[in-house]
């Protein structure tokens, strides 16, 4: 699996596995640096003697012939290490100087390790003679171990980042769709919230318009009922009126009345019947009687 589609769905359970599969990963990783480092630090004891021997007999003082080795080695071991870090991060080969560099500190370190057992009268041929077997093949394990270690971790600092970068691809897609689900049920939340937020405030606006309605028609009916009532005290201030103006123009007959019976009764005791008596007695009889239109009172 070197990567994902954009439309593979990832389950839970493939994630789990994914993180437990760089964990394992990671811990290779690990264990190859450190067997490369502690290969690397013996190898460095192991042929630091036979190194410095080889300076020393070539007329090197001891005091300088012994940082030789470690100058050779370290120089080996800092460029397997680097080219393994830059494996793992991506398409890295080593080549060009890193290569020339790799392999030159490799073969000066072999070859000064097994310079005895390989010219042991000391006289150089492009074919050695008389080569010490045993010796050749005891002091070339170390060196040849590390460079072949180093080779290999590159090898396999290569393969681990591959592995990893997919099983990171699965995760993150894992943690791409659980982030999209979170999202979509936010939206729908947030959209769910909406909604109930503007049914609210409708049935709110709703509740003021009937409250509003129901203002409106108390309002009407108590100017109705203002109206009916002013009307009714209207009328009945215009009864009040009718019926004061009766009494008093019936007070006003009564009295002019009694005056007319006063004056007739006097004259009917003086008994001189002439004739301005008789006819202030007929208009005495006659304004007795009362005129229809004049007691009629106001409907109410």
């Amino acid at each position: 699996m070197e990567g994902l589609s954009p439309l593979t769905a990832v389950t839970e359970p493939e994630a789990v596995a994914a993180r437990r599969a760089i964990e394992q990963l990671e811990k290779v990783g690990r264990l190859v640096t450190r067997s490369l480092l502690v290969l690397g630090f013996g190898a460095l004891v192991f042929t630091c003697v036979n190194v410095t021997t080889f300076a020393v007999q070539h007329h090197v003082p001891g005091w300088v012939a012994w940082m030789l080795d470690p100058l050779a080695s370290l120089a080996l071991l800092t460029v397997l290490y680097v080219d393994g870090v830059l494996a793992e991060q991506g398409d890295y080969r080593a080549s060009g100087w890193p290569f020339v560099l790799r392999w030159f500190a490799g073969l000066s370190t072999w070859i000064m390790n097994c310079w005895q057992s390989l010219y042991p009268d000391g006289v150089f041929r492009l074919v050695p003679e008389q080569a010490d077997a045993g010796g050749l093949l005891l002091h070339s394990v170390a060196p040849f171990l590390l460079i072949i270690l180093a080779e290999a971790s590159a090898g396999y600092r290569t393969y681990l980042a591959a592995r990893t970068a997919a099983h990171r691809t699965t995760i993150r897609a894992w943690e791409d769709a659980l982030a999209a689900d979170g999202a979509a049920r936010e939206r729908q939340a947030q959209e769910e919230r909406e909604r109930a937020e503007a049914a609210e405030r409708e049935q709110a606006r709703e509740a003021a318009r009937v409250a509003r309605r129901q203002d409106e028609r108390e309002t009407e009916r108590e100017a109705r009922e203002h109206s009916a009532r002013l009307a009714r005290e209207a009328q009945q201030a215009e009864i009040e009126k009718a019926r004061e103006l009766a009494r008093i123009e019936q007070e006003k007959e009564e009295r002019a009345a009694r005056e007319k019976r006063s004056v007739c009764a006097s004259m009917r005791k003086s008994r001189r019947p002439s004739g301005i008596v008789l006819l202030s007695v007929r208009l005495c009889v006659s304004r007795r009687k009362p005129r229809p239109g004049l007691l009629k009172r106001p409907n109410a």
